[in-house]
């Protein structure tokens, strides 16, 4: 989903949107699709609002949080060090927050930010939890029904019995 030249956020969003459409059934409406995008912000996508529209379409909204600082900062890269590009200059990744609040914008969803001076994750858990959900399926499960402790009483009573009777054995 990360091609060599940048972000691009219309795969990932386009996925989830396959994924949302794959999950319904006929008689299902749901308020509760949400779909959480998390990112620096800095998308070179060229169809990203046009997946973005088709997501509100369906009902889905995006959350999306940008992690991050406008000062930006150097990418890790795997093999040590600091990602570089093709003249040798260190890749700075900044915070594009304004991408990020308009693809929330157009989808009804909220723009949370994380950085070293702003923390919006409880912000984010508490508008997921309000978020109006539906009950798909309950299971019940009967836990006194587990048959261990009839293996459990017979090894107890095994054990009684040995602390009990000693055999005594004749040596010759």
């Amino acid at each position: 989903l990360v091609p060599a030249s940048g972000t691009d956020f219309a795969p990932a969003i386009e996925t989830a949107l396959k994924r949302f459409k794959s999950s319904e059934t006929s008689t299902t409406t749901s308020n509760s699709k949400i779909c959480i995008l998390v990112s620096d912000g800095e998308d070179f996508g060229e169809e990203t609002e046009d997946i973005a529209y088709d997501l509100k379409s369906e009902g889905v909204k995006l959350f999306t949080v940008g992690i991050g600082t406008a000062d930006g900062g150097k990418i890790p890269a795997a093999e040590g060090g600091f990602k570089r590009d093709e003249r040798g200059k260190y890749v700075i990744s900044k915070l594009n927050n304004d991408a990020l609040q308009k693809l929330a914008d157009i989808t009804g969803g909220n723009y949370y930010e994380i950085n070293n001076k702003r923390n919006d994750t409880q912000r984010l858990i508490k508008d997921i939890n309000a978020v109006e959900g539906e009950l798909r399926d309950v299971k019940t499960i009967d836990a006194s029904a587990n048959k261990y402790f009839y293996f459990l009483a017979a090894a107890l009573l095994l054990i009684v019995v040995d602390v009990i009777l000693t055999i005594k054995t004749i040596r010759i």
